[in-house]
């Protein structure tokens, strides 16, 4: 797809030849996918990230630093973290802690990453989580926080006539809990992505972008490079009012890096980049 591709929402400025944008959408990076670069060369990594051209991150751990620390160092470098993926137990036994750091950091949101399917298994257990993310999601709330669930694949099964997913959801409101689609383990739970924004759009401030591979294995992608309709999904991604995309690869075929500026190319081509 070439720089030329017009997405709805976008209107084109002739006399520059450049898409002036009537609505943006930041793009981010969750930082699991450089977990390993992380270890490694923290703040020389996330350099090159921004250069790349992403504005935000999404936090997977601390590396450490203070938020303070952070923040300042993020700053420096031209990046802002907007959310944070926080593991369910720490959530339920750390959640003030958790609370004080993301508002030192200045984060809008936590996420939940992830729930084991063992955890979903019967209606009593899934009713259980249910009540825990609510009772989580308004912790959040007291200290202005928001509070969002991440998906992977198997919350898209359905269990008398429900997703799991929405079992997730239906015991807290959409100005408290909110919906991280991850719309490649959509996909990969057989579920149409355009569908789930739709069911979802009340709760749908982040969007998880990432690709799927055309292979038998359904592999992680770049996006862009992959069977997933973008341009359709970044259009109602406007539609239905999402504040942040954020670009995930779970493993990479290519080295991280390189991976995850191919994902940010493919977004410049279609004009959707500040930088």
């Amino acid at each position: 797809m070439n720089a030329c591709t017009f997405i709805p929402g976008y209107k084109s400025n002739v006399e520059d030849g450049m898409l002036e944008m009537e609505k943006r959408i930041p793009i981010g990076l969750q930082l699991y996918t450089l977990r390993n670069e992380l270890q490694q060369d923290f703040w020389g990594t996330l350099n090159r990230v921004s250069e790349m051209g992403y504005e935000t991150v999404e936090m997977a751990g601390y590396y450490g630093l203070s938020a303070k620390e952070l923040k300042e160092g993020l700053r420096e470098i031209g990046l802002t973290a907007i959310s944070s993926h926080v593991g369910f137990s720490r959530l339920n036994e750390n959640l003030e802690e958790e609370i004080l750091y993301a508002k030192e950091l200045g984060i809008s949101y936590l996420v939940c990453p992830y729930l084991a399917p063992e955890q979903l298994e019967t209606k009593e257990e899934r009713r259980k989580v249910a009540l825990a993310l609510k009772q989580i999601a308004e912790k959040c709330r007291e200290h202005g926080l928001m509070f969002a669930y991440h998906n992977h694949a198997h919350e898209m099964k359905e269990e008398e006539g429900k997703r799991i997913l929405d079992r997730l959801f239906e015991e807290a409101d959409a100005s408290s809990l909110q919906a991280e689609l991850d719309l490649y383990w959509v996909k990969k739970g057989e579920a149409d992505p355009l569908e789930l924004m739709e069911r979802y759009k009340s709760r749908l401030h982040l969007l998880h972008i990432k690709d799927m591979a055309p292979d038998e294995e359904k592999s992680f992608a770049e996006v862009g490079h992959g069977i997933m309709d973008y341009p359709s999904i970044f259009a109602k991604a406007l539609e239905y009012g999402v504040r942040h995309y954020i670009v995930e690869q779970d493993l990479c075929k290519r080295p991280p890096l390189q991976s995850v500026e191919m994902s940010i190319q493919y977004l410049k081509s279609l004009g959707l980049t500040a930088k």
